[in-house]
């Protein structure tokens, strides 16, 4: 695991509990209620406001006595007025991105930093964007992941050729 992968999946697991905060205080049946955890249930568990089960996504509010209601995610929008479950959606996609991507953004790291094949200056920029858009959780374009696979094939035939010419045949 690359430094910068597993600091930008920290940076992306801590957002979660910023937002959390960020929703603050809303109102339900007269009373102040507050977001205090989100998960994804391993057993199916049953809306305590509509009563619908199975939901699998579960957001916990906390009212100012300290009781705890498990939520689904349609009615958390409706009773905030926020799309929260959709930011919750949106954010654990982008880790699971980033997640999927570890392997090309060490593989892009590797290219930038070697010195055995020469990268031009466009293509040095168009890496850099490449892996800041995968740090950010999002997929590589079609065209950027054609770059990186020119790039490491590259480097992979400099390799052999190297070894060869060392006598350390493959």
């Amino acid at each position: 695991m690359s430094s910068s992968f597993e600091k930008a999946l920290k940076t992306l697991e801590n957002k979660i509990p910023e937002y959390i905060k960020k929703v603050g205080r809303f109102q339900y049946k007269n009373q102040a209620f507050r977001l205090v955890d989100h998960y994804i249930a391993s057993e199916y568990k049953r809306c305590d406001i509509c009563g619908h089960r199975p939901i699998k996504e579960v957001f916990v509010i906390q009212d100012s006595r300290g009781n705890t209601l498990n939520v689904g995610n349609i009615c958390i929008n409706k009773i905030t007025n926020q799309k929260i479950a959709q930011w919750f959606k949106d954010i654990h996609n982008r880790i699971e991105t980033l997640k999927n991507n570890e392997y090309a953004i060490g593989t892009c790291e590797l290219l930038l930093n070697q010195k055995l094949v020469f990268i031009s200056a466009i293509g040095r920029k168009r890496l850099r964007t490449m892996l800041k858009r995968m740090l950010d959780g999002r997929k590589p374009t079609q065209k950027q992941v054609k770059l990186l696979i020119y790039y490491a094939h590259k480097y992979n035939d400099a390799l052999r050729a190297r070894r060869t010419t060392h006598g350390n045949h493959i």
